[in-house]
Parts: structure tokens; C-alpha cells; sequence
């Protein structure tokens, strides 16, 4: 009972577009073909004024081709491909686009404590989502692309307290040979 109401939930988030989609390989006859050639003038007219209202120069001709090459829908592998390439797109505007570049630098106790609730967030969408495809993409998108930056600023912070403790600051360095330097004249003077 309660899985025939999640089916049926899932079949009425279906678009009628995905449908058509899905029964035109499979039925051609069954789903109408789709007419741009018929659009209708004032339709044109009116994108026409809307895009010439922006300052865009545009004619009927330009919006009539427009639609034309829109006509055909993508393969699954031309729709895989742009995925993949908006996906890698994403990761390098990530990585490139000026790392901390007017950000405020975020304690390690906040990054930990984040990296702890993104554990609890990544089981619940896991758990509860109901598309687990999409939420696992949507998930390991995440993880990749801003976790990672995140995990990889804590363990550079460990790893520099780590050397801190081995090889203490210049600055350090400098006080504790002015405070031995001035021990050393104190017992001289005695």
C-alpha cells in the first residue's frame, strides 16, 4: 500500500515533456510531433520588442532561427557530455576564482563542526531523498567541489601547527636568545 502511493507519487512529478520524450523513441506515432514552424506572429513580435527593449538588436527572422535550432532534442550522450562539462566547469571556477579573495578566514573549530554536520546531511539525503540518483550526484557535486577545499584548509592548518611545534617562529626564536642573552649578562654581573 504504501509503496503503490510512493509510485504513484513519483509517476505524477513526471513531466509530460520527460514522457513524451521517453515514448517518442519507443512509439513515434503515439506523441505529436512538435510544429515551430507555426509559431504564431505576435508571439514573435512580441520576444522581438521584449529583446530589442534591452538593447539587443533583433529581428523576426533572428527568433524564427532561434527556435528552429532548438527544435531537435539531445541524445543522452550530448546531454551526458554538457553535464560533465558544466560539472568541470564548476570545479575550476572552484579552485581558480580567487581563493579567499575578500573572505574572512574561518576558524578551524567552525570547518570541523561543518564537516561534521555535512556527515549528518550527506546520511539524511542518503536516507530520505526520494530521487537517490539526483541526490547523489547532487551530494558527491557538493563534496567535490567546496568539502574538499574545506577538508584540505584543516589538514594544511594541522599539518603547519604540526611544524610549528618542531620549528618555532623566527620571532620566538629572536625572544628566547634576548631572554637567554640577558640571563647569561645577569650571572656575568654577579
Amino acid at each position: 500500500d504504501k509503496y503503490i502511493l510512493q509510485v504513484l507519487y513519483l509517476y505524477c512529478q513526471v513531466t509530460d515533456r520527460t514522457m513524451n520524450a521517453g515514448w517518442r523513441k519507443l512509439w513515434p506515432d503515439c506523441v505529436p510531433e512538435r510544429d515551430f514552424e507555426g509559431i504564431e506572429p505576435e508571439i514573435v513580435d512580441e520576444i522581438v520588442s521584449l529583446v530589442q527593449n534591452t538593447g539587443l538588436e533583433v529581428d523576426n527572422d533572428d527568433v524564427e532561427e532561434l527556435v528552429e535550432e532548438h527544435s531537435n532534442e539531445l541524445t543522452t550522450e550530448e546531454l551526458q557530455y554538457l553535464q560533465a562539462e558544466e560539472v568541470k566547469n564548476l570545479a575550476e571556477d572552484m579552485s581558480s576564482d580567487g581563493e579567499g579573495e575578500g573572505k574572512e578566514e574561518v576558524p578551524s573549530s567552525v570547518i570541523e563542526e561543518m564537516c561534521a554536520k555535512w556527515g549528518e546531511i550527506q546520511l539524511f539525503i542518503e536516507n530520505c531523498f526520494p530521487n537517490s540518483a539526483i541526490g547523489n550526484r547532487s551530494l558527491n557535486m557538493f563534496n567535490d567541489n567546496v568539502m574538499s577545499y574545506y577538508r584540505k584548509v584543516l589538514q594544511k592548518r594541522q599539518k603547519q601547527q604540526t611544524l610549528d611545534k618542531f620549528f618555532p617562529s623566527t620571532s620566538k626564536r629572536q625572544r628566547t636568545s634576548s631572554q637567554v642573552l640577558t640571563k647569561g649578562d645577569s650571572l656575568s654581573k654577579q
